[in-house]
């Protein structure tokens, strides 16, 4: 979703960025219930590969929470300087279409 708003700036918004951070909003509130949920099974007397198994998909559920929630913020302050950001865009394209001609 996010690539589609970046190559078409033309056909966007400025909500547009503030309903994709409050969809991963939404999403890290659903990755919290789940962390909260497989914390209570983290006790749970797993051995040998499936332990491991186990333990790199909870590290990669972290890393990407943290990194959803970076992309959030780096989303609402785009939206907060939508029209310097997306007009700055717009002039590039522009410049880029008139020299590729």
């Amino acid at each position: 979703m996010a690539i589609y708003v970046l190559f078409n700036v033309d056909t966007i918004g400025k909500n547009i960025f503030r309903y994709l951070v409050l969809g991963l909003f939404l999403s890290c509130i659903l990755d919290l219930l789940w962390f909260f949920i497989k914390s209570n099974e983290a006790y749970s007397p797993d051995v040998g590969t499936e332990r491991a198994l186990r333990g790199f998909s909870q590290a990669m559920s972290y890393i990407g929470f943290l990194l959803r929630i970076l992309m959030a913020l780096v989303y609402w302050k785009d939206s907060l300087d939508f029209e310097k950001v997306m007009l700055g865009k717009k002039v590039d394209q522009a410049m880029m279409r008139t020299f590729s001609a």
